[in-house]
């Protein structure tokens, strides 16, 4: 859904559901070139904020579960999505920003690069080396 200007509709992602916050209380979304209003942004009440903390919680014990590989293929999905809809998303931030179109869809490529990166880089997490006494040195090593 977008509205009259080509901006979509903004909504808040909360424990795998869309929604408006509990008050359906809303701030403008100003276009800083035109000074228009393109949109609203829902505004999150204690509630709101509580659930996501939760929500985030049971998402990142989930997400420390799952192989490193399967992790990996979804960063490599969420980047391949981002560069497919990078003009899109470019576009957006020009909107909200006034960023020019061709920074923004950039921004957004650099945005998918770098998720690839740190995807294959979870590969090579072998371990670390710590700091210690001067002359010994302590390794971890998975």
């Amino acid at each position: 859904m977008t509205t009259d200007h080509g901006y979509p509709a903004v909504s808040m992602y909360i424990a795998g559901e869309w929604c408006q916050g509990g008050t359906g209380r809303t701030a403008p979304i100003v276009n800083p070139a035109t000074e228009e209003v393109i949109g609203d942004v829902p505004l999150a009440t204690t509630a709101d904020l509580d659930r996501a903390l939760d929500a985030a919680d049971e998402g990142f014990r989930t997400w420390w579960d799952t192989p490193v590989a399967r992790r990996t293929e979804i960063l490599h999905a969420a980047a391949d999505l981002l560069t497919e809809r990078a003009f899109a998303v470019g576009r957006i931030m020009t909107l909200e920003q006034g960023k020019p179109l061709a920074e923004a869809t950039g921004e957004a490529r650099r945005v998918a690069d770098t998720l690839r990166w740190h995807a294959d880089d979870a590969r090579r997490a072998y371990g670390r080396i710590i700091p210690s006494a001067p002359g010994t040195l302590l390794s971890v090593r998975r």
